[in-house]
């Protein structure tokens, strides 16, 4: 999928025109910070745009980029300051791009259903990984991990927080394949319930806001919405007047009201729309 340059200086130009022998540890690490970050907030903003990722042909690159051939060596790991694994946030990266070219025309119908399998297949394959990992864990240490296992606790929170946006992930690019419906969105909603539930801190539920509004919107039953309703709460009272927590009840609401109203299910990037804002969901 062809995606336009938006600027003729790459993240990687940027990279290697820091030469590390020449640039203090802390400016190193500030300069890997800010462009995980940076990479974080043009994936997820595009659910709130419509728009495809600014830097979507630099993303694998990036956050596969590593000085060996361990993961654990990635040059740009966003677990590390968003707790959630570079995969699948590579993977999110793709859907927005295919729901830009779909809206925009750019793919027959033979492209687009080609590329929704390989996504869905690809993400769906890691999911189950990732899924295997947190059970072992769990079956070795008879529920979560103690937190004096610093480490250990870490990949768990870790694994629990990727499946979360994996899950949601899901969700997300089944309201880009076709129109939503309670029968199609029951299973991945259920799963991302399910992943919530199994989170080992309330606290961290203020960084999920994407998967809060992706997910949440699906909600249907009085029961499901009242569990996204007291997790967005929760991320709200916990985070205070820091980020964009406040305005995931206001989606969420704005969704649920309009299935009530319109008797079909209202997936996230429309409610922002008619919020007639761009909120980034982070």
């Amino acid at each position: 999928m062809r995606v336009e340059k938006s600027s003729s200086c790459s993240p990687q130009d940027l990279a290697q025109a820091m030469d590390k022998k020449d640039v203090s540890r802390p400016n190193i690490a500030a300069f890997d910070f800010f462009t995980s970050a940076i990479i974080w907030f043009d994936i997820v903003a595009c659910v709130s745009t419509g728009s495809q990722p600014h830097l979507a042909e630099h993303h694998h690159s990036l956050l596969t980029q590593s000085s060996s051939t361990s993961e654990d060596d990635l040059t740009f790991q966003l677990e590390r300051i968003m707790g959630c694994q570079n995969w699948v946030m590579i993977i999110i990266g793709e859907i927005a791009t295919l729901a830009h070219a779909h809206q925009e025309g750019d793919l027959d119908t033979k492209q687009f259903t080609s590329t929704v399998k390989d996504i869905q297949d690809r993400l769906e394959y890691h999911n189950s990984q990732t899924c295997s990992s947190l059970q072992s864990l769990q079956h070795e240490y008879c529920g979560v991990p103690p937190h004096y296992l610093s480490s250990i606790y870490t990949h768990y929170t870790t694994l629990v927080v990727t499946h979360i946006f994996a899950c949601a992930a899901i969700i997300y690019l089944q309201t880009v394949n076709t129109a939503p419906t309670i029968f199609n969105i029951k299973e991945p909603l259920q799963a991302v319930i399910s992943a919530m539930s199994s989170i080992p801190d309330p606290r961290m539920v203020r960084g999920m806001v994407w998967p809060l509004c992706v997910a949440g919107c699906m909600a249907s039953s009085p029961a499901d919405q009242n569990f996204f309703r007291e997790k967005a709460e929760d991320a709200v009272r916990d985070a205070g007047m820091v980020g964009n927590s406040g305005k995931v009840m206001e989606i969420l609401e704005m969704s649920w009201e309009l299935q009530r109203i319109e008797g079909r299910l209202v997936d996230c990037a429309t409610c922002v729309r008619k919020l007639g804002t761009c909120v980034l969901l982070a």
